[in-house]
């Protein structure tokens, strides 16, 4: 395999059960827009246990590279960042 492969191939992964566990806790609600959704996948824990609430808890993010390229997350983040959310 070429230099790095198995990084990738671990950290896409671990990403992809951190969005299955993100989907279980979400479904519950009904209400819950896919801005949020996508936001809540680029959390900085790996467990989520809870939905935060707004104005009330801190959310920490990882935002890397990707997440940054990532059209879809861009603008939620941008707005959250805009009304100080984040």
């Amino acid at each position: 395999m070429a230099f790095g492969t198995d990084l990738l191939i671990g950290f896409y992964a671990r990403r992809r059960n951190f969005i299955h566990a993100v989907q279980e806790v979400v479904e519950q609600l009904t209400t819950f827009s896919l801005s949020l959704k996508i936001v809540y996948t680029f959390l900085w824990d790996s467990i989520l246990v809870e939905i935060f609430e707004r104005g009330l808890d801190k959310v920490d993010f990882a935002l890397n590279k990707k997440s940054s390229q990532h059209a879809s997350a861009q603008v939620p983040l941008s707005q959250f960042m805009k009304i100080n959310l984040i």
